[in-house]
């Protein structure tokens, strides 16, 4: 029989893997209402896989590591640095993209 906190830690994972499919699919879906359907998805995924994540914090089962300013104003940066690349591809001829197969 498994623990509540084997079967909590499945259902996080479970939730984790959901958002992600979720976000590759809407960025390979070429229908902007399938995209925004797929967004709709990898967000319901996330604030699912908080509340489960909020019951492990609160019953010891799950201890996130805490960030300090400097770790997260690095990733920021970081963050920010990719984004403004990512604009610059998008803005250069053939936009950066590579050409992907319909489905």
């Amino acid at each position: 029989m498994m623990s509540d906190m084997a079967i909590a830690m499945r259902c996080s994972n479970s939730l984790k893997m959901e958002a992600m499919q979720a976000a590759m699919a809407a960025c390979e879906s070429s229908d902007p209402s399938l995209r925004q359907h797929f967004v709709q998805a990898c967000a319901d995924a996330i604030r699912a896989q908080e509340q489960v994540a909020r019951i492990m914090i609160q019953r010891g089962w799950y201890v996130p590591a805490q960030a300090n300013g400097a770790n997260l104003q690095q990733v920021q940066g970081n963050l920010s640095q990719w984004a403004g690349m990512m604009a610059g591809a998008a803005m250069a001829p053939g936009g950066g993209a590579e050409p992907r197969a319909q489905i």
